[in-house]
């Protein structure tokens, strides 16, 4: 889920349902999980840069990765690690929209920014 700085919500990346986990992304670099339908949420943005996250995504060949696409670049977290930068070819700058999609043996994630257009790059 995404917030704006007055709070309300603006995005959710929602996992398979064996997986059960959802994830908000809010004002600043807070993205949070819930494992039981939103009765509780754990913050677990601990690595992000303090920058605002504007979309997160899951990836489709493994639900243990979370992309988290922000006002630096995109982030990527893997079950319960830490954050980390994505790969290379993703320009540090806003990203407004991130899609992730299965091909072959890789992801592909795809960046839009804000003005400088739209980016393209794999990981394993």
């Amino acid at each position: 889920m995404t917030a704006d700085h007055a709070g309300r919500i603006r995005g959710l990346a929602l996992s398979l349902p064996q997986t059960r986990e959802d994830h908000p992304f809010g004002p600043g670099a807070h993205v949070f999980k819930t494992t039981n339908g939103g009765s509780t949420w754990q913050d677990i943005s601990a690595g992000l840069p303090d920058a605002p996250v504007n979309d997160v995504a899951l990836d489709p060949r493994n639900a243990a990765v979370l992309y988290a696409a922000g006002d630096v670049g995109v982030f990527a977290r893997v079950a319960n690690g830490t954050w980390s930068p994505v790969g290379s070819g993703l320009p540090l700058v806003p990203i407004s929209d991130l899609d992730a999609v299965a091909a072959a043996t890789t992801t592909v994630l795809t960046a839009a920014t804000y003005g400088l257009g739209f980016y393209r790059t794999t990981t394993n």
